[in-house]
């Protein structure tokens, strides 16, 4: 049962009695003092003005002393108001800096590209610190399969995403040992929706990613892939070939029991 609180409650401590009535009387004491004045200084002068002028001499102190004292809070305030957003704001940017360091931890090393394609280049640059996108690559007994991905979401969400997708591809290509870059579109966007849209969930969820996932064949300098909504671009003898995607996603959409090719 909730309890309301007792307006007078302070007053039943002694040493709070004690310093109201000792300020209440102090109060009336230089009420008092204040009229004795004025009214000697009337006696003497026969003169309103200088009544008026005992009274702008108390005021002036008072409003000046008031003047800068809530200058002064309102400084104070807004100082502890900065205080405490600067630390949530440090405290939300190491939360995700240190998502950025698992984030980057599942994107595939410098090294496994540099092996297998010695003459490349990695464009990441996340807008907010943490991003949807991301690269991932794996080396194959009859090849070398490399993928490119933006997923649904920005900065945290997005990077949530990622990882989801991530850890399905190691699930499906280390794991499985599913090597076909359709195949490998197919099955992740059947885990995909199973793990969004759960038996008896109420909401259908269409997160997922767009993807490019290429098998490249070093020996015998062949390329398959499968590509969902981004299609990717091959410059050969100065000439640029359109590699066409699929229209749908890696996730749940108008199309998703059609796979991929």
């Amino acid at each position: 049962m909730e309890t309301k609180p007792n307006p007078i409650a302070s007053l039943l401590i002694p040493d709070f009695r004690n310093f109201v009535s000792a300020r209440m009387f102090m109060t009336l004491a230089i009420q008092i003092q204040a009229v004795a004045v004025g009214w000697q200084v009337y006696e003497m002068t026969h003169d309103p003005l200088s009544l008026g002028l005992i009274g702008l001499a108390e005021a002036i102190p008072a409003i000046t002393v008031s003047l800068y004292a809530g200058h002064l809070a309102d400084i104070t305030e807004r100082k502890i108001s900065e205080d405490i957003i600067k630390e949530k704001n440090k405290d939300i940017n190491d939360s995700i800096n240190y998502a950025k360091r698992i984030q980057d931890s599942q994107l595939t090393h410098s090294s496994v590209y540099e092996k297998n394609l010695p003459e490349h280049f990695i464009v990441f640059m996340p807008k907010d610190i943490v991003a949807g996108d991301f690269y991932w690559a794996n080396n194959l007994e009859d090849g070398f399969l490399f993928i490119t991905a933006d997923c649904t979401g920005h900065g945290v969400p997005g990077a949530f995403m990622s990882l989801l997708n991530i850890s399905k591809l190691n699930e499906i290509v280390k794991q499985k040992k599913v090597h076909r870059p359709d195949w490998i579109l197919n099955k992740v966007r059947t885990e995909i929706i199973n793990a969004f849209n759960p038996i008896g969930s109420s909401e259908e969820s269409k997160d997922g990613m767009d993807a490019v996932v290429c098998k490249l064949n070093l020996k015998q300098m062949t390329l398959e892939y499968a590509a969902a909504n981004n299609s990717f671009y091959i410059i050969r003898n100065k000439e640029i070939i359109i590699c066409k995607a699929d229209k749908m996603p890696v996730g749940k959409g108008t199309n998703d029991e059609q796979p991929f090719t």
